[in-house]
């Protein structure tokens, strides 16, 4: 029944093997394709071909890989940790183990119980080696090396977007600009989350200024580009303690460039190495010649070594101070810009790179086992005494600056002169932009003009940072298939050796959950500051704006559909994971800017609902699902609607039932956007909202807004429909809040377009459990727009389905959104009625109005009290 790799030793089946009953091919699918879009790589040594594509292989297979990723807390328990040698259980006689995965077999994918597979005695063996990895830690490394070797080879693509010239226009502004009358550091920090393009930009910002590139990595760590072992561990050491140590290490890296800078002009008759741009370039050829994920090219690695080797050679010479460095920089651009051409006379001569400088921030414990001053703050005292020269350091981390903090320590006269007044930083640059791989692939282009198009992950994977699309458009096979499992171990801010589990860190909800509901923070306090700071280094969240040392940080995680399915695909996988559980747990841990909480939980119900709306049999190495609008409506409301009339009907549409009016229709998010701008949406808009996957939060008299298209899959603009969601805290139908959400006024619609039917739904979610219901609005009065009107009072199970799950914890998310509600909620209606009272006008209850107002005010017909008037 299986199919052995041709590397693996031949056995005869075992008897009992062949009687392994048949499971349902439909069964076989859905349990398949979700193992198989969660397995990686199949480890060295798998007993199963990467070309098995019958059901019950596939199955065997996926089963294989996908062991570690069963439930951790489990695993935890156990007094040895479980390893399975596959290929020997394969070849068992014990049909005992072929009930239990049989049973596993056909149980449902998300309700599978492992324990009986993972305490049956014939599946325990003993502890592996201290150090060596599980089956899926190997699959995760040869990931990750595949990631990074795609990640090289984009570099040899084309560089796109105008970084280059935002990063001059930045330097430009602070050094030249503002720099009187105050000045700047001759340093910055160049800060993004991981996959933005920082080390890229810097690259190609080398190919027209004078760059020397250091890359300070842990050199075990996978990455490119590679780091400079020689570097790191000299820096990171007790040697480099210092400011002389570290003003040797400067005067080296000087004099060992200005080499390489004369015997590039001898060994080049070319006139043009005398301009200072093809210098910069010839230098930036030299250094990244021949590098690859494993390492740098021979010229770097000896470059360095040099370097290192005449530091410690030196060591024990006389201090160097002030003036050693100023002539050995002053060496190097003599010898760099002698009768050049300078193109950019205002701006920095010479630049150093300081590549994944958040090591450098690390403080290293000496013999004396104290925590030492790190080794950036030594290095920006250093930099200081250069800051009249024409050098300029950035700083390149995801951390924000190499270290938070600088604690100040005595500096010797002959090593810097303090300044009158201390200059001021200059702002990280953060600005490296989005989608510039959708250059030629804009929606609306050819290839790009159906709902199915824009779903294929081949076209996800240029939306967002340039890593996706640069690792599919060169990767392997298995990079491409696995893009998804990349996506989500990088949300994670996994490593392969981490990769056994989801060990659901406040972090790691985080990072999940705000991909996909738009979560703010407002971080004030230090601990917050430090919690933020991590989303940027390890959990992909964007950084739009911060100050010197992470500062007044503006964050967010911005729409990027395949980190969003990433995280769908993640949550749906793992049986005991729940979103109001999760929602619960991070508000606890960070400062989530709460404005509408009550909106939020329509959000995730409505997130939840899509994904249980999901086709199940779905291919995710392929495409992001679609769901059709009535499906999610299935999922949403517990009751049936699917013959609900409409509740208004334009004068060109014919009332029909719900099922049969969106029988066609098709929405497509995993995600959704808070917009801050007040501005109207057209349907014109929506279509980029439904090309990316996601939902409208934030906007003017509505809470929600979610598109579909109507007719079929073609994004045009007469095809979008849509979902508008408001929450309210009434609890009786209001016919008039339906007004308020106009699709006129809100400019969906324009007055003399055709229009197709939409959907509203008004939340109140306030009311209690007893009195839940689903009101289907019923026909009030023909309009110029078909809608079908939902007023859903209560969060009850059986009105809403995802309430189903936990629902003491929505109860308590619920009493958080609503807690002025919850004021008021006492024991008996006469202390309920004094307490309203003690708070007059606060909500629309009589209570609140009727002791101080007379009941008839505002009965007056109009016109009995404007008759004098008009007359």
């Amino acid at each position: 029944m299986m199919k052995r790799s041709p590397n693996s030793t031949p056995k005869t089946p075992p008897v009992k093997r062949g009687k392994f009953p048949p499971l349902p091919e439909e069964d076989l699918k859905v349990l398949t394709k979700r193992m198989v879009c969660i397995s990686f790589t199949l480890p060295p040594g798998s007993p199963f071909t990467t070309e098995d594509t019958s059901p019950l292989n596939l199955f065997w297979a996926a089963l294989y890989t996908g062991l570690g990723l069963i439930n951790r807390k489990f695993q935890g328990q156990l007094k040895e940790p479980t390893y399975v040698d596959w290929a020997d259980l394969l070849n068992d006689q014990d049909s005992g183990l072929y009930e239990i995965l049989d049973r596993l077999a056909k149980e449902p994918v998300l309700e599978r119980d492992w324990k009986p597979l993972l305490t049956f005695p014939g599946l325990r063996r003993p502890s592996a080696p201290p150090g060596s990895k599980t089956p899926l830690q190997t699959a995760f490394s040869t990931l990750y090396k595949s990631s990074s070797t795609a990640t090289m080879m984009s570099w040899s693509r084309e560089f796109q977007g105008s970084g280059v010239k935002a990063l001059e226009q930045h330097i430009w502004h602070y050094l030249v600009v503002k720099s009187v009358p105050y000045p700047y550091t001759a340093f910055m920090s160049i800060t993004q989350s991981s996959g933005m393009g920082k080390s890229r930009l810097i690259d190609e910002f080398s190919k027209i200024h004078f760059v020397i590139p250091l890359n300070l990595r842990d050199p075990s760590s996978t990455g490119f580009p590679p780091s400079d072992k020689e570097v790191y561990s000299y820096l990171t050491s007790s040697e480099a303690n210092s400011v002389p140590h570290i003003c040797r290490f400067l005067v080296a890296l000087f004099r060992r460039t200005k080499e390489t800078v004369n015997t590039l002009k001898l060994e080049c008759s070319d006139e043009s190495l005398r301009e200072l741009s093809t210098l910069a370039s010839a230098f930036r050829d030299c250094m990244t010649d021949g590098q690859s994920t494993s390492g740098p090219g021979d010229f770097r690695t000896d470059f360095f070594k040099d370097v290192v080797d005449a530091t410690r050679k030196n060591k024990h010479a006389p201090a160097i101070g002030a003036t050693e460095l100023e002539d050995a920089y002053q060496d190097l651009e003599d010898a760099i810009c002698n009768d050049s051409d300078m193109s950019h006379r205002c701006m920095p001569k010479i630049y150093i790179m300081w590549d994944d400088a958040h090591y450098l921030g690390k403080g290293l414990c000496s013999e004396l086992h104290l925590q030492r001053e790190p080794i950036c703050s030594i290095l920006e005292r250093v930099l200081f005494i250069l800051r009249r020269k024409n050098l300029f350091s950035f700083f390149v981390s995801t951390s924000g600056r190499p270290s938070p903090l600088v604690p100040t320590f005595h500096i010797h006269p002959s090593t810097v002169i303090m300044p009158e007044l201390p200059p001021k930083s200059v702002p990280p640059f953060t600005d490296f932009g989005f989608d510039h791989l959708m250059a030629g692939r804009q929606v609306g282009m050819i290839g790009a003009q159906t709902l199915a198009d824009v779903t294929k992950l081949e076209y996800v994977v240029h939306m967002g940072r340039p890593l996706w699309g640069g690792c599919y458009n060169v990767g392997s096979k298995d990079v491409k298939k696995n893009i998804l499992g990349f996506a989500q171990t990088k949300l994670l801010g996994q490593r392969p050796e981490d990769a056994t589990a989801w060990t659901s860190s406040p972090d790691q909800l985080f990072a999940c959950l705000s991909q996909r509901l738009a979560l703010e923070l407002d971080s004030r306090t230090p601990a917050d500051l430090l919690k933020e700071q991590n989303l940027v280094e390890n959990h992909m969240r964007v950084c739009l704006k911060i100050g010197s040392g992470f500062e007044d940080p503006v964050t967010t995680s911005s729409s990027e559909p395949i980190l969003s399915e990433a995280s769908s695909l993640l949550t749906r996988l793992f049986k005991d994971f729940s979103m109001p559980e999760a929602l619960k747990k991070i508000f606890s841990e960070f400062p989530i800017k709460h404005e509408r909480q009550g909106a939020l939980l329509v959000l995730v119900m409505f997130t939840i609902a899509r994904d249980s709306a999901i086709p199940r049999y779905h291919e995710w190495y392929t495409s992001i699902p679609i769901a059709s609008v009535p499906s999610f409506f299935e999922q949403l409301f517990a009751e049936d609607i699917s013959d609900m009339l409409p509740s208004r009907v334009a004068r060109t549409h014919e009332p029909r039932s719900f099922k049969d009016v969106f029988s066609r229709a098709n929405m497509h998010f995993n995600h959704c956007v808070k917009r801050h701008d007040a501005g109207m949406l057209t349907r014109s808009m929506l279509l980029g909202f439904i090309a990316r996957g996601a939902a409208i939060v934030h906007q003017p008299a509505v809470d929600m807004i979610v598109p579909f298209l109507f007719y079929d899959l073609k994004l045009v603009k007469w095809n979008v429909g849509f979902i508008l969601a408001k929450v309210d805290g009434g609890a009786v139908p209001r016919v008039k809040l339906f007004d308020t959400m106009d699709p006129f006024v809100l400019g969906l619609f324009e007055d003399g377009e055709p229009t197709v039917p939409i959907i509203r739904i008004i939340f109140a979610l306030g009311v209690a459990k007893e009195k839940a219901k689903l009101v289907r609005m019923p026909y009030h009065v023909q309009d110029d727009v078909t809608s079908y009107d939902f007023w859903c009072a209560g969060m009850s199970p059986e009105i809403l389905k995802p309430a189903a799950t936990a629902p003491w914890t929505w109860d308590e998310l619920l009493a958080a959104s609503c807690g002025w509600a919850k004021i008021y909620d006492v024991e008996s209606e006469e202390k309920t009625a004094y307490r309203r009272q003690q708070n007059p006008l606060a909500v629309g209850d009589t209570e609140h109005w009727n002791q101080f107002m007379d009941a008839r005010l505002g009965e007056m017909k109009a016109e009995d009290y404007l008759k004098d008037f008009l007359d």
